[in-house]
């Protein structure tokens, strides 16, 4: 990513979070998984993009805290907090280069792909373990 990056001011955030969070929880009161603007991967994808790339309000600790963030989303959607793996270095990898393809194409589709695959691969792995 590019570290010299400009987000949001640190000397605003106390401002900008709040007013983010109360805006983005209009959004999630209509998740509709019958549809793509809606379904739930879809705004959880644009909540993460949101904080990661625009407001970025760490100095460190940012992916950890919207990840917890995703999975209080999913519990208030009656959905369990399914994350993708990101434990080898290549996982974070591709992680990190998903967030920077939305970034660069200035979409959250890469995003919402990949937790679409990755969350389905957590599951199948899982449902295949308790055979």
């Amino acid at each position: 990513m590019d570290h010299n990056k400009e987000y949001a001011p640190h000397y605003n955030l106390k401002i900008i979070i709040p007013t983010f969070l109360d805006q983005f929880c209009h959004k999630l009161e209509d998740i509709d998984n019958k549809t793509e603007e809606k379904h739930l991967i879809t705004r959880l994808a644009e909540f993460h993009n949101l904080f990661l790339n625009t407001y970025h309000p760490f100095a460190d600790g940012n992916g950890r805290v919207c990840r917890i963030l995703l999975g209080a989303i999913m519990m208030k959607s009656d959905c369990t907090p399914v994350f993708p793996k990101i434990i080898e270095q290549e996982d974070k990898l591709r992680y990190i280069n998903t967030i920077i393809e939305c970034e660069k194409k200035a979409s959250n589709t890469p995003l919402i792909q990949y937790f679409a695959e990755e969350m389905t691969k957590y599951l199948e792995a899982r449902i295949a373990s308790i055979h």
